[in-house]
């Protein structure tokens, strides 16, 4: 609540009973934010019985002041901050702080409450509006929060960060994409890349034992499936973009994941599987979808069943043989319609 008045102020230039500029503003909100973070320090070092709720309030006030950090670059009313690269410095400082003073505390608590208040804050300005200042300093926040919550499970093994974060980061993500009328595709691509990278690193970098395979390969896939399919959404609004070139390189990228994780995640069986499995899958659409392949789709398909059905034969991998399987059933249907059809290249 204290969140959400403090976004609306930042909008609200009426003045109530005297004037306040925007620096007058700002300083309120730093002092109030202050102030609650101070009050929730103290109970939670001091009464037992609130330390909880002391918890929650320092968490209130660390996020307070990231919001108000933010918003100083990026809210109209309230802009006092006009260098892009300073603020986005302060928010890293910032967020890199409240990771610190959490990890010292050993408080998920902490953790939790900051990093989801702080995601909270910076949509306020695309729940307000979508005319907002700069596009970059909303993602790149994001991409700080993101950081954060990774090195948060990784020192600590508070697991519940890296899903709070992945489902806050790609939801503010897609509210951009709403809220914003003509979305760059170089900044779309910019951060959806970037976020799937540092959680990629999520799950290469976990050692935890409470991290299991059947909730790493969850994460995995969550992860890949919010990237590709966000992006997905912005290269189809162009016309002159090519559309297979999306699924060709993420379908490379997530092979070279799988490989990556024979090594590294030698015990995390579907894992590996989860990336092989959306690797294939991704260059298979990659190639169906290229117009120079309009009439070979069918030859396409039948050497993918091949590739697949060796590669199930040599892992003992059932799943991959019916995949096989289905391929190969798929390809006889193109090539019986292409021979009906007399394509250019049926023979």
């Amino acid at each position: 609540l204290v969140l959400t008045g403090l976004g609306v102020l930042a909008y609200y230039n009426k003045n109530f009973f005297f004037e306040l500029t925007p620096q007058a503003k700002v300083s309120v909100f730093y002092l109030l934010s202050a102030a609650m973070g101070g009050v929730g320090f103290w109970l939670q070092r001091n009464k037992e019985n609130l330390k909880n709720y002391g918890q929650v309030l320092l968490a209130g006030g660390f996020a307070g002041v990231y919001f108000t950090t933010y918003a100083a670059h990026v809210i109209p009313p309230v802009k006092i901050i006009d260098d892009a690269t300073f603020a986005l410095l302060l928010l890293f400082a910032w967020g890199g702080f409240m990771v610190w003073v959490a990890d010292r505390l050993k408080s998920e608590t902490i953790a939790l409450f900051a990093t989801g208040a702080s995601y909270y804050a910076t949509y306020v300005p695309l729940i307000h509006s979508g005319d907002v200042s700069d596009d970059w300093v909303i993602l790149f926040s994001n991409l700080v929060l993101a950081v954060a919550a990774v090195v948060f499970m990784l020192r600590n093994r508070w697991l519940k960060m890296p899903v709070l974060s992945l489902s806050a980061s790609y939801a503010g993500f897609l509210l951009w994409q709403l809220r914003v009328d003509e979305p760059s595709l170089t900044i779309a691509v910019s951060f959806a890349v970037s976020l799937w990278v540092v959680y990629t690193a999520a799950v290469f970098l976990s050692r935890s034992g409470a991290f299991s395979d059947r909730q790493r390969a969850a994460f995995l896939t969550a992860n890949n499936a919010a990237m590709f399919g966000l992006l997905a959404v912005d290269v189809l609004k162009d016309p002159d973009a090519k559309f297979w070139i999306l699924p060709m390189v993420v379908g490379v990228a997530l092979l070279g994941c799988a490989l990556a994780a024979v090594r590294w995640l030698e015990d995390q069986s579907l894992s590996r599987k989860s990336y092989l499995t959306q690797g294939l899958v991704l260059v298979t659409l990659g190639l169906m979808t290229m117009k120079m392949s309009d009439s070979i789709q069918a030859l396409i398909l039948a050497a993918e069943s091949v590739v697949l059905l060796f590669m199930a034969i040599r892992r003992n991998n059932f799943i991959i043989q019916i995949g096989a399987l289905i391929v190969s059933a798929i390809a006889v249907i193109y090539a019986l319609i292409d021979i009906g059809e007399r394509s250019p290249d049926y023979l």
